[in-house]
């Protein structure tokens, strides 16, 4: 499909307490993608009451994939020196997603889908500075 992309992206932290072993990530991921296509073969698709639909070649289709992403996490830094940072961390991800077809030709077709994907995370971060 012809498509088009975009992304936009934003992160930032917080060291909370004055021996700064304590941490607060936030990142936001934003993606879209958008396609349109004449389509030159018949493909079934599947409605929300899970009744097959048959698109037939000649048809415009358009679909869109979009997610963003949300992350929230802890982390505490157990070993620290002036260029050493190693830490575990801990926090959830949440992912609503958007996935949609439409069709317009000799059958009207617009289904789309949306929901939420939440997933906890439990990790190990490492920072190291090159230079003093």
């Amino acid at each position: 499909m012809d498509t088009t992309n975009s992304v936009l992206k934003m992160k930032g932290f917080w060291r909370f307490t004055d021996n700064r072993r304590h941490r607060l990530d936030l990142k936001w991921s934003s993606y879209r993608r958008d396609g349109n296509r004449t389509i030159l073969e018949d493909f079934t698709i599947e409605d929300e009451d899970g009744n097959e639909i048959t698109i037939p070649a000649g048809s415009e289709v358009t679909s869109n994939f979009d997610i963003d992403m949300y992350k929230a996490s802890y982390s505490y830094s157990f070993f620290q020196d002036y260029r050493i940072d190693i830490a575990g961390s801990i926090g959830l991800y949440l992912m609503p997603i958007d996935i949609g077809v439409n069709s317009t030709g000799f059958i009207r077709v617009n289904e789309s889908e949306k929901f939420d994907a939440p997933l906890p995370t439990i990790g190990l971060r490492a920072d190291f500075a090159i230079t003093p």
